[in-house]
C-alpha cells in the first residue's frame, strides 16, 4: 500500500487518491517501464505524488528506479 509521497524529499502521508497524482508502472526484474501490456513476470506497482509535488514533478523510470523529474511547462500561445 502507499504510505507517503513518492518525492524522496517530501514527507506528505498518503491519505487520500484525489490529494495528488497517481502512476502505474511495471517492474520486472533490475527494471521498470510504463508500457503495456505488461511482460509476463511483470509486477504492477502504484506510485503516488502528493499535491504540491504532482504541481512541479512527475515520475519515470531511470536506470530500473521510479524517480521524480520536474514537469515540463506547457506554452500557451494566443490564437
Amino acid at each position: 500500500m502507499l504510505a507517503k509521497c513518492a518525492n524522496p524529499s517530501c514527507t506528505t502521508e498518503f491519505k487520500y487518491f484525489r490529494h495528488g497524482r497517481l502512476f502505474e508502472f511495471n517492474l520486472h526484474m533490475n527494471s521498470c517501464y510504463d508500457g503495456f501490456p505488461p511482460q509476463k513476470g511483470a509486477k504492477r506497482e502504484l506510485f503516488w505524488l502528493c499535491h504540491d509535488c504532482s504541481r512541479k514533478l512527475t515520475l519515470q523510470c531511470d536506470g530500473g528506479q521510479i524517480v521524480p523529474v520536474p514537469r515540463r511547462a506547457r506554452e500557451h500561445r494566443a490564437a
